[in-house]
C-alpha cells in the first residue's frame, strides 16, 4: 500500500511539474487541481494508512503509548549527547579559536 501511494504521488506530482506552464494556465488550471487532489487521495490512502490507520487498528493503545514514549525517551537522550558534543566544541573554540592574539605591525589584529 505504501509504496503503491508513494509511486502515484511521484507520478502525478512529475506530471504536474512537466507540463507546468499549461497547467497553471486559465485553461488548465482544472486539470491541475485535478492532479493535486488526486495526489492527496493517494497520500491518505497509502502512507497516510499504513503508518497511523492500520497501526492504531492492529495494536493495543498499551503499545503504541509505550512505543510513543520509548521514541520521546530516545529523542531526548539524543538531544542531551548533541548538547554535551556542542560544550566540548565551544570550550575548545574559546581556548584556541577564538583566543585573542597580538601580531606586531599587522592592523586589525589584537
Amino acid at each position: 500500500m505504501q509504496m503503491m501511494g508513494f509511486a502515484w504521488i511521484f507520478a502525478l506530482f512529475l506530471v504536474c511539474a512537466i507540463a507546468y506552464k499549461p497547467l497553471t494556465k486559465p485553461s488548465g488550471i482544472h486539470w491541475f487541481q485535478f492532479l493535486y487532489f488526486f495526489s492527496s487521495f493517494w497520500g491518505q490512502f497509502g502512507p497516510n494508512a499504513t503508518t497511523w490507520l492500520l497501526p492504531g487498528e492492529l495494536f493495543p493503545t498499551e503499545a503504541r503509548a509505550m512505543s510513543h514514549g520509548l521514541s520521546a525517551a530516545v529523542g531526548k537522550v539524543r538531544k542531551e549527547k548533541k548538547k554535551k558534543k556542542k560544550r566540548k566544541y565551544f570550550a575548545f573554540r574559546r581556548q584556541f579559536i577564538d583566543k585573542p592574539s597580538y601580531i606586531p605591525g599587522c592592523p586589525g589584529a589584537g
